[in-house]
């Protein structure tokens, strides 16, 4: 369906699908051992990073934000392959993507638990 869809006359489509593809590619890295595993999660990030780009217009905003979740969860995954050095950007990274989804829903009054300055922590 990621190979068929066409990205500029159906780009709802083609975003979900491209979504598909890289939740796949993500769960095909997690149960694959090696550097291959890892190849598969970096594959997902680049297409899932392709398809939010494509969501820049609001009639795609709940695709925009089911897309950073997934990529929130393609890092997560990189980062529990990752040696400790990297783990903790690759993390940081997948917590970037999710704030960034939960800024689309989340009501006004905690928008600014997204927003936190996390320069103490690192």
């Amino acid at each position: 369906a990621a190979e068929n869809a066409d990205k500029r006359t159906e780009l709802r489509a083609w975003v979900i699908a491209r979504g598909n593809l890289g939740c796949a590619l993500t769960m095909l890295g997690q149960r694959t051992h090696g550097m291959e595993g890892v190849h598969r999660i970096e594959q997902a990030i680049d297409v899932l990073r392709e398809a939010a780009l494509a969501c820049s217009s609001d009639d795609l905003l709940e695709q925009r934000a089911s897309t950073y979740v997934n990529l929130s969860e393609a890092f997560q995954a990189l980062a529990e392959r990752a040696l400790p050095g990297e783990r903790l950007r690759h993390m940081e990274r997948s917590l970037d993507w999710m704030a960034a989804a939960l800024g689309f829903f989340a009501p006004e009054e905690y928008r600014w638990l997204l927003e936190l300055d996390r320069a103490p922590v690192a």
